[in-house]
């Protein structure tokens, strides 16, 4: 079992090294609305993990069907695509009309809702094609570990427990640092036009998902 809890955590490592649209999504909420906000999306984005964990351990036979299915990584990146343009044009759109206030000396209210905020992360991961993926092959990778055998429950567990911790751990430092990005900005413009830098790399990377999508 220690021998599946190691790997599990090496994995889990290598995902969290892997930057993905969640993780600028985590910089622009922390930067800009505190620790909380930005936990609210993580904890949002882990739901989204565990659902995806629970599918593929508990071989929900339509549900690896689906990822199989062959136009699935064509409408999940097209979809998922477009999401990530629509959030980049929206931060970048919000991040201008709060540097336009701080120009004109006009109050900007730090507007907190965490179920928006939750919505968000779970959508974002819920709808990115190579996160469904991932947990598809780590189920893949669990089987080999286990000399091509039906993994038991127990090994399930610590294999899948490993994983999720060590990404939920890696999140929040991430999380926290991001936070600590603000302390460097010496101006609410400056926090804006990182914003605005945010969303255009969701913008980039919500097209470069679309053309991945359409080329496979």
């Amino acid at each position: 079992m220690s021998f599946l809890i190691i790997q599990g955590v090496i994995i889990g490592l290598i995902l969290s090294i892997m930057t993905g649209p969640i993780f600028f999504i985590y910089i622009q909420v922390a930067s800009e609305k505190g620790f909380r906000a930005a936990l609210a999306v993580g904890i949002g984005a882990w739901l989204s993990d565990l659902l995806f964990i629970l599918f593929v351990t508990l071989g929900v036979g339509s549900f690896i069907s689906f990822i199989e299915w062959e136009g699935f990584k064509f409408w999940f990146a097209l979809f998922g695509g477009i999401m990530l343009i629509v959030f980049g044009i929206s931060t970048i759109y919000i991040a201008n009309k709060k540097k336009l206030k701080i120009k004109n000396k006009i109050p900007v209210p730090n507007d907190k809702n965490y179920m928006n905020l939750f919505l968000k992360g779970f959508s974002i991961n819920s709808f990115n094609p190579f996160v469904a993926i991932f947990w598809l092959g780590t189920m893949g990778i669990l089987t080999a570990l286990v000399n091509n055998k039906i993994p038991d429950t127990n090994q399930k567990f610590n294999f899948f427990a490993s994983i999720f911790s060590i990404v939920v751990i890696t999140d929040i430092i991430k999380i926290y640092l991001s936070k600590k990005i603000k302390h460097f900005l010496k101006s609410p413009t400056s926090l804006y036009n990182l914003q605005k830098a945010i969303g255009i790399i969701l913008i980039v990377l919500g097209t470069v998902l679309i053309i991945r999508g359409s080329l496979n």
